[in-house]
């Protein structure tokens, strides 16, 4: 009785792993990923790490209402754009599953936004370079092979996380419509963070190994913050260097992206 049982396990598995051997063959191995793009980030602010703080370092803005009545009183912009560069490796985990590993750089943000301090009249610009590089973890769904079509035009979707690290430079906070010279220089920094991404796009089958993909992809990067440090104030007439605590915002993109996928 038990040696039929174990024949009939045996013989089970052996079924099991002889229907699964067509499905594995037509699951592509590993390939290589190389992107170029451009994106264009979200509204975001600059606002004081702990706006309540009456310790040294003392905040920046404060929690109260600006100027124009909008509270917290912060510096309110978009990081701008920046050309994207990405590469990556991956392989199939299914069919129609992919997952993917990606370095990924862009260099060309740059804060630009204006503040609301009380008792300033006019425009008051705030401006800061920036920049982001990154590691990031995909997987892809390839939505044509899901539902079993297999033609050159695949589209997919996808989701990612990963870590960014996202510098600033030092931040100039001008007042136009003070007596001049009127400035103040906050400390850059830098912030690693968690980062994620939602994708979609169109994929063309250009041989039996090269594939062009055109995407949009929509990125959380995470915090871009200013170090505690020592603000610079330029007056009309003299100079003050003050302790200061950090400020923050958020890095948003959305991106439209270029790729080429090699098999190997």
């Amino acid at each position: 009785m038990a040696g039929r049982n174990a024949r009939a396990v045996l013989s089970a598995a052996a079924i099991l792993v002889a229907s699964m051997v067509p499905a594995l063959a037509q699951t592509p191995g590993p390939y290589l990923r190389a992107t170029l793009g451009y994106g264009w980030s979200g509204a975001t602010m600059f606002q004081d790490r702990y706006c309540l703080s009456v310790e040294d370092p003392p905040y920046l803005f404060g929690c109260g209402p600006g100027v124009d009545g909008v509270a917290p009183i912060a510096a309110r912009g978009w990081f701008g754009s920046s050309a994207a560069f990405e590469i990556g490796i991956g392989t199939h985990a299914a069919p129609a599953i992919r997952i993917e590993a990606a370095l990924g750089y862009r260099p060309g943000f740059a804060f630009s936004g204006n503040a609301n301090f009380v008792n300033t009249p006019g425009p008051q610009p705030v401006t800061g370079d920036a920049s982001q590089i990154g590691v990031m973890g995909f997987v892809f769904a390839d939505l044509g092979t899901a539902m079993g079509l297999n033609g050159p035009l695949q589209p997919y979707v996808g989701v990612g996380a990963g870590v960014s690290r996202n510098a600033i430079g030092e931040m100039l906070y001008e007042f136009p419509g003070l007596n001049q010279p009127r400035w103040s220089l906050m400390p850059g920094g830098v912030n690693w963070d968690v980062s994620v991404a939602v994708a979609a796009g169109l994929a063309y089958r250009a041989s039996d190994r090269l594939t062009i993909d055109l995407g949009w992809r929509w990125t959380r990067f995470g915090v871009v913050e200013t170090e505690e440090g020592i603000l610079f104030i330029q007056r009309p007439s003299s100079t003050l260097s003050i302790p200061i605590d950090n400020t923050w915002a958020v890095l948003k993109s959305s991106e439209l992206l270029l790729s080429l996928r090699w098999q190997l």
